[in-house]
């Protein structure tokens, strides 16, 4: 109908329809994951280098240079070492396991006198353990390859076949370049789409999220790979056997708090145990890992992560207990991002309820309440219709005005006066 104003919709219709739409992409990312999985893939590793493209565009380089040099550093080292390093790794792996049971046979039967002489009863074989605790090693070792496998089936897709793998394997990085090259652009475009009202609030908590966020994933990449190749050289140093591979799974790690520490101090003195020579070995996987250890908290952490993040280990280890009980291995390698991202809101949250009325009302009235009385005390209450007599101006005679009742009456005469009168 003419005339009549067109109803704009409430604040509650605003979030449902939000909440749809936000519903609506979680149920078009979960249908179409295999298809998105190269994009998403991408589309991160765009995000990881866009900085350091932007950092050598700066410096004069072009755009396309940048990210061809950028691309072509990180595909150079993954071949490097896919062909240098992980040959030598199964291999080494491999042949430990070959020799695994005579070396754990040769542990055993150095291990149970000493430990029956303090009355500590073992299992008499490798065999005889894994019967009386009533495990399987087939699934200790199922179970242990799953998250290999949930990342090798995420890589793959869901053809599962060596034709799709090598599609993504090529698919990803000309992704990657194109949204490297375009990433500002992208970024841009983005920005239009949000409503001018809100595009700044919006701008501002995205900056601030890419901040935390994109300052943790970089640093904490760098983290990963500075202490496998500490823990690869210290225990390389020693003579360990498994070094590498004990150096890299730590290294993986090391983004949970203390369990990447721990899993290279368990895994360095059980080699030391099995490869036994002697308790100066043990003594020297202690050296080393402590060594490593001192450079992490005092070195690596500091100047690479700093404290962007603002998560102290406790709420750390609650965050990757919770997302891997809700979300498995995914949500273990979320858990930490998303706690950062969660935090930005929740501190944004406390500070609008800081400044709302129901955080200040009780101060307000408080306020209002001990003030009052110093005012009504402060300000007399006029006269109507009539000056104070203090505000009078003083007549011509040196007397003041009678422009009150209680001034009309006669004023007593001053003693000079008096005097004057009794002398004559």
């Amino acid at each position: 109908m003419r005339g009549q104003p067109i109803s704009t919709p409430s604040s509650f219709q605003r979030w449902l329809a939000v909440l749809a739409v936000g519903l609506v992409v979680v149920w078009l990312l979960h249908v179409l994951r295999e298809a998105l999985a190269p994009l998403l893939t991408a589309l991160a590793i765009a995000y990881l280098f866009a900085p350091l493209v932007d950092r050598l565009e700066a410096k004069g380089l072009g755009r396309a240079t940048a990210v061809s040099l950028v691309l072509g550093s990180s595909i150079l080292g993954v071949f490097l070492f896919a062909v240098l390093i992980l040959p030598g790794v199964i291999r080494e792996v491999a042949n430990f396991l070959s020799h695994m049971p005579k070396a754990l046979e040769s542990l055993h039967a150095r291990l149970v006198p000493w430990l029956e002489s303090h009355s500590i009863n073992l299992p008499h074989s490798v065999d005889e353990l894994f019967a009386s605790s009533s495990l399987d090693p087939a699934a200790l070792a199922a179970s242990a390859a799953r998250p290999l496998q949930f990342l090798f089936g995420i890589l793959i897709g869901g053809t599962r076949s060596a034709l799709g793998f090598l599609a993504n394997l090529l698919l990803i990085p000309i992704l990657a370049a194109y949204f490297l090259y375009d990433f500002r652009a992208i970024v841009e475009g983005v920005e239009a789409l949000i409503p001018p009202k809100h595009r700044s609030q919006v701008v501002e908590i995205a900056r601030e999220i890419d901040e935390v966020l994109g300052h943790f994933i970089r640093g904490q990449l760098l983290v990963m790979a500075s202490m496998s190749l500490l823990y690869a050289i210290a225990y390389g140093l020693i003579g360990l056997r498994l070094a590498v591979p004990i150096a890299l799974l730590a290294g993986l790690l090391t983004f949970i708090p203390y369990v990447g520490s721990g899993t290279a101090l368990l895994l360095g003195l059980l080699m030391a145990l099995i490869d036994w020579q002697g308790w100066i070995r043990l003594l020297w996987v202690v050296l080393a890992y402590s060594f490593c250890q001192l450079l992490e908290g005092f070195v690596i952490v500091p100047r690479i992560v700093g404290n962007k993040v603002g998560l102290s280990s406790t709420w750390v280890l609650v965050a990757i207990l919770i997302g891997g009980e809700a979300f498995g291995f995914i949500g273990i390698l979320l858990a930490v991002p998303s706690a950062a991202v969660i935090k930005i809101f929740v501190l944004r949250a406390l500070q609008a309820y800081r400044s709302s009325w129901l955080f200040a009302a009780p101060e307000a009235q408080a306020l209002s309440a001990s003030t009052e009385p110093q005012h009504q005390i402060a300000t007399p209450e006029p006269c109507t219709g009539m000056d104070p007599p203090s505000q009078s101006p003083p007549s011509s005679s040196g007397q003041p005005e009678a422009t009150h009742p209680i001034s009309a009456r006669a004023a007593p005469p001053p003693p000079e006066a008096t005097t004057a009168s009794g002398n004559e």
